[in-house]
């Protein structure tokens, strides 16, 4: 899957917390979240000094406009990991959500779970 596809994937289906998302779709999204977010900070950091609250609250927005469909990605990886959707509120819990983390980077199950079919990592 590619970035962008990944990208509007994520963004297109961020009320689905049902099938299974690829490793690629996870983290393509997590680094679309990490670029935008350091691009609105460089970008807030070269305004006049009376303006310094704006960078970090057009940052918190953008995070608060992103949670919904980053926990749905979330979701989604878990169920490819055969995991169910409580793994996935592990991310929430600090030194836990190393734990979430570390099974999101775990291939997926290769064939049919639970969850439904294996997502396809070329679309």
């Amino acid at each position: 899957m590619t970035f962008k596809n990944a990208v509007a994937s994520c963004l297109l289906q961020y009320t689905n917390m049902r099938g299974r998302a690829s490793r690629s779709e996870f983290w393509w999204f997590q680094l679309f979240i990490a670029a935008v977010s350091l691009v609105l900070y460089l970008l807030t950091s070269f305004l006049p000094d009376r303006y310094y609250n704006f960078g970090p609250v057009l940052n918190s927005f953008f995070l608060i406009a992103m949670a919904i469909p980053l926990f749905s990605v979330c979701v989604r990886r878990m169920h490819d990991t055969g995991r169910s959707a409580f793994a996935a509120v592990l991310i929430c819990v600090p030194v836990l959500n190393l734990l979430c983390l570390w099974w999101a980077s775990r291939p997926g199950d290769a064939r049919a779970n639970a969850y439904g079919p294996a997502p396809d990592e070329g679309e």
